[in-house]
């Protein structure tokens, strides 16, 4: 049988020392190649397929014992094992041809875990002697003999295109500079089945290495670890991160000791005081820039400072919220003052720059009853705001001298009314929109996350899009109990789900959905990770997801961060 051409000197493999092992060592096994280095077996079907088709410098080491797995293109169970470079997939229906065996499509599935979506990369120059209208792209000059030399053995003469194409797939991307994990910036191209990266300080024949996909997609799919930065907060709300990696924190604050005794809306009793905050965290240190804001509790409830942003000059801004029909803070005198304001921080103290139960009370945008909970904002350019009202079910615009207007009302929906209210058969309840999360989109527009009001039903939860000009339609939909929204470094939308199986559900599962322009959703961090009641979300410079954990837990709040690959 023919030998394939060997890669172990263009390959430069990688040492496996500096790879997480991400599956645990087994024991050797009867009838199979034992791995010490890695503590993995390698079993027919695929013993001999990796033997025949180059061996360690084509696949690398088997990172997992083989098990059964659905195949993302096929939806079909299939015998799977991952090695560092590859995923092989045993097709018994192909049984007795060269394509029992197949290999994964890991280019575009690790592309697609890291939220990159090949299909919005710039394309290729058709005219190209290496374009491919298959996909669009072109291969490399830099990379075109390295993909035509080496091939899978499927009995051809010499290396052909098709054996070729077995192995690396077809281009997805064109050739551009691109940070690898180790750090290297270096001309990259993504192909189907592999990731060509060129260094040209190698030597001869070490100069086009193969990224290690398998390892990488094992990683990406296990997860993302979530690293506590800060911990010990009273119901951390929404966050936001400077350009010096700075974070600022809202923080709700707790219950104080003035308890008036009266209704407070749904609530039978509340306490008011003055615990709320805004916390800065840098360099692992905590500090609060300003303290002794206004906030209320309420059984299962907190409510104070909701949002804060820091401008470019350093202005500190925060929104504190409330929750309810704000004329019922009246019966409380000088201790209901100071809820459902816009603030600034002035010489250290808290300046109201905006009333938003004026403007709800004057003119109610979305019909219904009167409320008000500022939730979250964004500053424009112009260094006005655009905020999330959730008691106001609206979206609204509040200049720098502290006007407020309208943009859109977030539409209620008519559901089925819960049997516990014992209305007629068939009867049917508006559900609130509750708009909770706002981000500023890549194409400029206003995007807009809601958590839905009673009855909470799961699923039913979307994203907006919403112009300035009041124009509004669903981004995305499916979520449940949206708490905020932000956008990737890539331009995908980040969705934090406060309890991703429902308010109502008891169960404080939180859950990070990344979008692709696609619509499709994947999601990046749960419960199993410890995402629990999840509030805030915020972006870095360099790409690092920040969120407020643990956001109804006083005195337990976390800010916890995760990167993509």
């Amino acid at each position: 049988m023919r030998r394939l051409i060997s890669l172990i000197a263009a390959l430069g493999l990688l040492s496996i020392s500096g790879m997480a092992v991400l599956a645990q060592p087994v024991e050797p096994q009867p009838e199979c190649r034992y791995f010490e280095e890695i503590g993995h077996n390698l079993c027919a079907p695929f013993l001999g397929y990796w033997t025949m088709n180059g061996g360690l410098p084509v696949f690398g080491y088997p990172i997992a014992e083989a098990a059964d797995e659905v195949n993302p293109d096929l939806g079909e169970e299939l015998l799977t094992q991952y090695f560092e470079r590859e995923r092989m997939e045993h097709h018994p229906e192909n049984a007795g041809t060269s394509y029992e065996v197949l290999l994964g499509r890991l280019g575009n599935e690790v592309l697609l875990e890291m939220g990159r979506d090949w299909f919005t990369f710039p394309t290729g120059d058709p005219s190209d002697e290496h374009y491919f209208a298959e996909t669009g792209h072109a291969i490399g000059n830099e990379f075109s003999d390295y993909w035509s030399s080496h091939g899978l053995d499927l009995g051809d003469t010499g290396i052909s295109f098709a054996e070729s194409l077995a192995l690396f797939g077809y281009p997805i991307s064109e050739p551009a500079m691109e940070t690898n994990l180790a750090g290297d910036t270096v001309l990259t191209q993504w192909f189907e089945r592999a990731r060509f990266e060129l260094h040209p300080d190698n030597p001869d024949g070490q100069q086009v290495l193969l990224g290690l996909l398998g390892a990488e997609l094992m990683e990406l799919q296990a997860g993302p670890a979530l690293d506590v930065i800060a911990s010990g907060l009273d119901h951390p709300r929404g966050l936001m991160v400077d350009a010096h990696d700075v974070i600022y924190v809202a923080e709700a604050g707790t219950s104080g000791e003035d308890c008036p005794g009266v209704e407070f809306g749904s609530y039978e009793s509340v306490c008011f005081g003055d615990t709320g905050a805004i916390t800065m965290i840098a360099n692992g240190e905590q500090s609060q820039i300003i303290g002794e804001l206004p906030s209320l509790g309420a059984p299962t409830q907190a409510m104070g400072a909701h949002d804060v942003i820091v401008g470019a000059d350093g202005e500190v801004y925060f929104l504190v919220g409330v929750g309810a029909d704000p004329t019922l803070l009246d019966q409380f005198g000088e201790i209901g003052e100071g809820f459902g304001y816009l603030y600034t921080v002035d010489d250290g103290a808290a300046n109201p720059i905006a009333d938003f139960a004026a403007h709800e009370i004057a003119e109610n945008p979305d019909g219904a009853g009167i409320g008000i909970n500022p939730y979250r904002f964004v500053m424009l350019d112009d260094g006005s705001f655009i905020v999330a009202d959730s008691g106001a079910n609206a979206v609204l615009h509040v200049t720098t001298d502290g006007t407020i207007s309208t943009i859109a009302p977030i539409p209620a929906v008519m559901v089925d009314a819960p049997p516990a209210l014992g209305l007629p058969e068939g009867a049917q309840i508006p559900m609130e929109s509750v708009p909770t999360g706002i981000a500023i989109g890549p194409d400029g527009a206003i995007y807009v996350g809601e958590l839905n009001g009673f009855p909470f039903l799961p699923g039913a939860a979307k994203v907006w899009r919403v112009t300035m000009d009041g124009e509004i339609e669903v981004f995305a939909e499916g979520f449940t109990n949206i708490s905020d929204i932000a956008f990737d470094a890539n331009g995908n939308l980040l969705v934090v789900e406060f309890a991703a199986n429902g308010v109502l559900s008891g169960t404080p599962d939180g859950r990070l959905v990344q979008v692709l322009a696609d619509g499709t959703q994947t999601t990046l961090a749960d419960a199993s990770d410890g995402l629990l009641l999840p509030n805030g979300i915020a972006v870095g410079i360099d790409g690092t997801i920040y969120v407020t954990n643990q956001s109804l837990f006083p005195g337990e709040g976390q800010v916890v961060s995760l990167t993509l690959n």
